[in-house]
């Protein structure tokens, strides 16, 4: 119970700071993944390939998931987010 109260308490006082909270995707391409790690982190990630043929994996990571909505969204300055999740990794 006491980790629950401290994790609301640090939740509140991000909010309070002026940051907010962001889902990030669970699934993206997986050479976003294999072109900043390189072709042997391959074994590490959870693939697939969906029905057009692109090869998708489960996110190892969640930095590599915000930066690329970082960039995919032109965000132009700062922006005061913060986000939490599952990273899945073999």
């Amino acid at each position: 119970m006491k980790s629950k109260n401290l994790s609301e308490k640090i939740l509140k006082s991000v909010r309070t700071k002026g940051f907010k909270y962001i889902e990030l995707p669970s699934v993206l391409e997986t050479n976003h993944i294999v072109q900043r790690s390189g072709e042997n982190f391959r074994k590490f990630i959870f693939s697939f390939t969906d029905h057009n043929g692109n090869e998708l994996c489960l996110r190892p990571d969640l930095t590599i998931v915000s930066c690329l909505r970082y960039l995919e969204n032109n965000f132009k300055g700062k922006e005061k987010i913060f986000y939490s999740g599952q990273a899945y990794r073999k």
